[in-house]
């Protein structure tokens, strides 16, 4: 099977999340702004729909809030916390030497919940590529393999007629997302996937 979609490109994928939804209000400044204010003091402070939501310290070092922490566990597992230092990095033009996020992996979401939150993102935002997509929605059904019960998730997907011969790109690229986050354990699957065209 050719696989289009590279793990570079699934990271990549998280991080227009953070482009969409945890970028500081009025935007960011050059590294030379964020220089100048450290100097006068010893802490700059971000924030997203006027909540605070991490500050950068001038050894280097930031502080996530702890609602941001919740919301990209939530969403993302672990795997948002070198891509975000990346990305704040990539936006500011300042170095993190040290990140400081108490409790990375909430306690009050469950490490299924959060992988499907996360499936649930990374499929949205590739189904959001084609001009026929609508809407869709995950619907966990049960599958018989060999004897043993597992999870088929079916992605129920409305579109215009405009598909075609996309779909198989299309297919190759949800096939990549899900065999990241769902690898088989002992060469045996531990879930399967379907398109439904509704």
């Amino acid at each position: 099977m050719k696989i289009i979609l590279k793990e570079s490109q699934l990271d990549d994928l998280i991080i227009n999340f953070f482009d969409e939804d945890y970028y500081p209000d009025y935007g960011w400044e050059d590294a030379s702004f964020y220089e100048k204010e450290l100097e006068s003091y010893d802490n700059y402070n971000f924030y997203i729909n006027d909540d605070l939501a991490y500050t950068y310290f001038d050894d280097g070092s930031m502080e996530i809030n702890k609602w941001l922490i919740d919301d990209l566990n939530s969403r993302f597992g672990d795997r948002w916390v070198t891509l975000f230092k990346k990305w704040f990095e990539m936006n500011t033009g300042l170095t993190v030497y040290d990140m400081i996020t108490e409790n990375v992996i909430s306690e009050s979401v469950d490490k299924n919940t959060k992988k499907i939150n996360l499936l649930y993102s990374l499929v949205k935002e590739e189904l959001e590529k084609y001009s026929w997509f609508e809407s869709f929605e995950i619907v966990e059904k049960p599958f018989e393999w060999k004897g043993k019960v597992i999870t088929n998730y079916v992605f129920e997907i409305k579109g215009d007629w405009g598909w075609g011969s996309d779909i198989d790109e299309l297919h190759d690229n949800l096939e990549f997302i899900f065999s990241m986050l769902f690898l088989p354990e002992d060469g045996k699957p531990i879930a399967v996937w379907d398109i439904k065209f509704i």
